[in-house]
């Protein structure tokens, strides 16, 4: 009996040394009066001999005021459980679970039993869970799909209120945690109700089937159903249903699928040539890099990729033959200037300019065309689209005019001359020819008068001829003058512009102010002839349609440009009277000025008068004097 007794304390001794849990007695003050090994592994203490304070052996948890606590607790005769991290010396952090009671026993030092049990896992696991538990609450609650977690039997676990809202489900269905209810409250929103509800058996009659489909509602939203087996320890525990409102992307990628379409039909059928050139490989085009390498790169390895049928119509070639073609290629009539214009290009990223090109056969074209480069998300080179144009029949057009109109200036330039000959020709017979004879017959009629005193009636009517001829000599005078002035031949423009504005302040009534500044008195007579003439027409024009008081001249010769001014206070010329085709005047004095290779500008406000001003290049006059 005695062997078989000290069997089982061995046995018990055993157990204790290996089990997971320490157990200690305490006397009243708290001492260990004896401890199994466990006790010391949880607290990670070596073992020691009886009469160690408990408080001392708890110093290491993270929690002292809790321990305190307990302590004060057991000594009061109450029972404690506590649960703290602790540092184990060897092994690091540790969570124990420490239980202490009163207890009676024969043995009158031990008043209380302390038991300690390392619960790491179990803390862990519980913080890993919880951690696993706010992930999921915060999934739920953050993501923009609506989310319905459901076990095998229908009944729901969990659900956001993302899904509610999109699936507008009152608050009665969504409170009863049954499947079927959810089910029963969208069903009036779907368009195909018996195809979803098909679906929906035949993933719940697959336990590890997964789903991915669309479901159109009857308010044209359109979701995103994914459905997916939650599973645990190897065995399906649920479904997941996740539902995305696609509706705008939707839209927005039909919206981006119509555009491409008008893009690719705009880019096909337009009447101007598209094109796209790339680069075998990006190239860095900045202030740093080597550019003449760069070009030189980029003229043998950026290649058409993509053309339309005007841009082949342009050159007169297959897509076949313009495909892959390099600058080097296409520009190779004129590189050097090619090399030029891209440069610039490429400086500036974009550019519009008339070139002259070559189509594959050689015939030269004219095109006019917009060109944008092409960059990569580093700002690198990577290609560039262009838009040309054909406009050599334009050009050909403008070159026509052009020449037209360069020819009817020069026939009216001509025109003008012989004009001003003209007048010159016949102000110069008029005033010696008829004016000599007009002197003549006034001298005959002054020897007759004297002849004839004796006859008072006979020599009245003498007199009278003589004062009639008088009045037809000035007449002669005035009509030579208008013709041309005698002034403007024989002492040159200034004088003769001074001339005409004391006649147009006598004629017209309205204050003529002068000023001139000539330090070069040589004029061509051609120039010095436009400029009066211009300054004739615009007086003329002052004095019927300006209602102006007063008109300032102001006329600037020096040795490389005539200035003629001329500005009133009058009513203002209007753009309208300007642009009129019955302004014949002013169409006039404006090719005078071209005709000399010079400018005219017109201006007018209203109420604040008009302003015109000419201005001619002058040309060496071989010492001609006007």
């Amino acid at each position: 009996m005695p062997a078989q007794i000290h069997r089982k304390d061995a046995l018990l001794a055993t157990s204790l040394d290996i089990a997971p849990a320490g157990l200690a007695l305490l006397d009243a003050d708290g001492r260990v009066l004896g401890a199994t090994p466990g006790f010391w592994r949880v607290l990670g203490c070596d073992p020691e001999p009886p009469g160690r304070e408990l408080g001392e052996l708890l110093c290491t948890f993270d929690e002292p005021a809790d321990v305190q606590a307990a302590l004060d607790e057991l000594r009061r005769g109450e029972a404690v459980d506590l649960e703290a991290w602790c540092w184990r010396a060897a092994e690091g952090p540790a969570a124990v679970c420490l239980v202490a009671a009163p207890l009676e026993l024969n043995d009158p030092r031990a008043v209380s039993y302390c038991l300690v049990r390392d619960i790491t896992d179990q803390r862990l696991a519980a913080e890993e869970h919880a951690r696993a538990l706010s992930l999921h609450q915060a999934t739920l609650k953050s993501t923009t799909d609506g989310l319905l977690v459901v076990d095998p039997g229908g009944r729901v676990l969990s659900f956001n209120q993302q899904f509610l809202e999109m699936w507008r489900i009152p608050a009665a269905a969504a409170a009863s945690g049954r499947d079927a209810d959810l089910l029963e409250a969208v069903l009036d929103q779907l368009v195909d109700a018996a195809g979803f509800l098909r679906r929906v058996a035949e993933l719940y009659g697959d336990l590890d089937a997964s789903g991915c489909d669309e479901i159109h509602l009857r308010d044209g939203r359109v979701f995103e159903r994914y459905s997916q087996p939650q599973r645990h320890a190897g065995r399906s525990v649920g479904r997941v249903w996740s539902f995305r409102d696609i509706t705008e992307s939707r839209k927005a990628a039909e919206a981006l699928r119509e555009s491409r379409d008008l893009l690719e039909l705009f880019f096909s059928q337009s009447l101007d040539g598209f094109f796209f050139m790339m680069l075998d490989e990006p190239v860095l085009w900045s202030e740093t890099s080597d550019k003449e390498a760069a070009l030189d790169y980029i003229f043998t390895h950026e290649r058409v990729t993509k053309v339309n049928a005007a841009m082949l119509a342009q050159y007169g070639a297959r897509e076949d033959q313009l495909i892959g073609l390099t600058p080097a290629e296409l520009l190779a009539h004129d590189l050097p200037s090619a090399r030029v214009r891209w440069r610039k290009f490429l400086d500036g990223g974009h550019l519009h300019l008339e070139t002259d090109e070559r189509t594959l056969e050689g015939r030269p074209i004219t095109i006019e065309g917009d060109y944008i480069c092409l960059y990569d998300p580093e700002g690198r080179l990577i290609g560039h689209f262009g838009i040309q144009r054909d406009i050599t029949s334009r050009r050909q057009e403008e070159n026509e005019i052009l020449r037209s109109r360069q020819e009817l200036r020069d026939l009216t330039a001509r025109l003008q001359a012989v004009r001003e000959e003209e007048r010159t020709h016949i102000a110069r017979e008029v005033h010696d020819e008829l004016g000599q004879a007009l002197t003549g017959l006034k001298i005959d009629l002054a020897w007759l008068k004297s002849r004839v005193t004796d006859r008072p009636t006979l020599a009245e009517r003498v007199q009278s001829v003589i004062v009639r001829i008088d009045g037809a000599m000035d007449t002669v005078r005035r009509i030579a003058t208008d013709l041309r002035p005698s002034v403007l031949d024989d002492l040159g423009l200034v004088a003769a512009v001074e001339w005409q504005a004391q006649e147009f302040e006598r004629s017209a009534g309205i204050t003529a102010r002068l000023e001139v500044h000539a330090t070069h008195s040589e004029l061509d007579h051609i120039c010095a002839t436009t400029a009066f003439r211009i300054l004739q027409e615009t007086l003329t024009n002052v004095a019927r349609h300006a209602r102006a008081t007063e008109v300032r001249i102001s006329l600037r010769v020096s040795t490389e440009v005539l200035a003629l001014e001329v500005s009133d206070n009058g009513r203002g010329i209007s753009e309208a009277e300007m642009a009129s085709p019955r302004s014949l005047g002013l169409v006039g004095i404006r090719e005078r000025a071209i005709a000399c290779g010079g400018e005219l500008v017109i201006r007018g406000a209203r109420g604040r008068g008009t302003t015109v001003s000419v201005r001619i290049p002058l040309r060496p006059t071989g010492g001609a004097t006007t």
